[in-house]
């Protein structure tokens, strides 16, 4: 006669025996009971994010250097299939706007939108000015990628205000360029090889910048202009009340919508109280383009994927920042990709 055991996480059992009663599990040694939890957790099923990588989301493949757009996914949907929340910086949709209470995670998704854009274009290809990125902070990394020519800590500072103002006179030079160059727009430019690199503008509690009627005008023209001149905002507040104007919120066709403090605070950015309502797990966000929403866990910026099964009693090993590893690339390959003037 066979007997089979069935062994369970929780019971054993014997198969064609006549004694089929449930068992406790049966004392096994501690490699076999490591090796029966992870494949039993392996197995199951996957939650609603509560934390990611960018590497868990990250899918290398979809980089194409000579695609004139930029994307760089930024978390993962809370849905059955955990697809990569992927955003795509164009013509069409050139400039992103989130916003959220202090401990919801905005400073992190512009961390995460800065790493993985240098991660995947040099800075021939796509430089960067950080505006409000602390000392210590998610973004504060950052600062230090070859892609960044300006970084201030503070947005609300009077150089916070002149790297603002440079940038919206390059905005003009850029726009008498592309008249001179005869070409139609700016894709057909960059399509030629002629036109400058991809110019992002990363603006950390720009609502502190609000306070002073220079530096906002400096924002609203940038993220107003009609013609597209291959730059790009990024602006992130906690108090969007008074800081977002109907012309900023409107020009701003990537809406993300952290945890809000008000049902009014979350109206104002995606048309819907949902924001308001949002689980406390930070980074948890409603994201909106074009009217279309869904609800996102923002990634962490770390290079380094999650594992897919840990014990429970075993802390993490520190994840390397995105913009560590863009940085230890560069050391790798002999010197930092040159930045244009």
């Amino acid at each position: 006669m066979d007997v089979t055991l069935e062994a369970h996480a929780g019971l054993c059992r014997f198969s064609g025996s006549p004694d089929t009663a449930e068992r406790l599990p049966m004392a096994v040694s501690e490699s076999t009971a490591d090796a029966l939890a992870r494949t039993l957790a392996g197995a199951a099923a996957l939650p609603w994010p509560d934390t990611v990588r960018w590497a868990d989301v990250d899918r290398p493949h979809g980089h194409i250097p000579h695609v004139a757009n930029l994307s760089v996914a930024l978390g993962a949907a809370c849905s059955p299939d955990r697809e990569p929340w992927v955003v795509v910086l164009d013509g069409r949709a050139p400039h992103l706007l989130a916003a959220g209470v202090r401990t919801a995670g905005t400073s992190t998704l512009l961390a995460t939108l800065v790493g993985g854009l240098a991660h995947h274009y040099d800075s021939r290809r796509l430089r960067m000015v950080l505006i409000g990125s602390g000392t210590d902070g998610p973004l504060a990394p950052c600062a230090s990628l070859p892609h960044v020519t300006s970084a201030t800590a503070s947005a609300d500072d009077d150089e916070a205000l002149r790297v603002l103002d440079a940038v919206v006179k390059q905005a003009t030079q850029r726009r008498d360029a592309l008249h001179a160059s005869g070409a139609p727009d700016w894709r057909a430019w960059e399509a030629s090889g002629n036109a400058p690199g991809r110019l992002l503008v990363v603006v950390d509690d720009f609502d502190l910048a609000t306070g002073r009627s220079r530096t906002a005008a400096a924002i609203e023209a940038l993220t107003t202009s009609p013609v597209f001149v291959g730059m790009h905002v990024a602006l992130a507040t906690h108090r969007p009340a008074g800081a977002i104007t109907p012309a900023l919120r409107s020009s701003c066709r990537h809406t993300v919508a952290l945890r809000s403090a008000s049902e009014s605070d979350s109206l104002g950015m995606i048309g819907v109280p949902d924001a308001a309502t949002l689980d406390t797990v930070p980074g948890r966000a409603v994201v909106s383009v074009d009217g279309t929403r869904r609800v996102v866990q923002v990634a962490l910026p770390f290079a380094d994927a999650s594992p897919r099964v840990r014990r429970a009693d075993v802390e993490l090993a520190p994840a390397l920042h995105l913009a560590e590893a863009v940085m230890m690339r560069t050391r790798q390959e002999g010197s930092a990709p040159p930045v244009l003037p």
